[in-house]
């Protein structure tokens, strides 16, 4: 954890792109048969992350005042699709791939946010969580 409250964690790290390629560059050349010397405007990489975040607000009572003392995260992600379009000499090849994840991270202090409320409260403490994902940072 930094010293913002926000956690950093890395999918995918050890996992490649495609079940045959390490990378965007190694996928283009399986898909396609040889590697071109140049790309083009309309060679396109997009990839869909879909998850599930749980943002917990943690509020003490003080004499029935409520008082935010902690914001923690939970996060799981259930998949990546990744989608790849490269145009060559020879027309346009597209290939698609869903890597299935479903992890779960949270910040330190998820399970049991009322310690940090307990001392934080009128001052929250807060966590988020920064997700690396083929290399790329989302923060959440």
């Amino acid at each position: 954890m930094n010293a913002l409250g926000a956690v950093n964690v890395q999918v995918g790290g050890a996992v490649a792109i495609f079940s045959i390629a390490s990378s965007a560059w190694d996928a283009f050349k399986t898909l396609v048969g040889y590697a071109p010397i140049t790309g083009g405007s309309s060679d396109k990489v997009q990839v869909n992350i879909r998850y599930d975040i749980n943002k917990n607000f943690t509020y003490l009572d003080t004499a029935g005042k409520y008082q935010l003392g902690a914001v923690t995260e939970r996060l799981y992600i259930h998949f990546v699709d990744t989608y790849m379009y490269f145009n060559t000499s020879q027309g346009g090849k597209s290939t698609t791939h869903k890597n299935y994840l479903y992890n779960t991270y949270t910040t330190p202090n998820d399970a049991e946010p009322w310690k940090k409320a307990l001392y934080w409260a009128g001052d929250p403490w807060s966590e988020y969580l920064n997700v690396t994902i083929y290399g790329k940072p989302f923060y959440f």
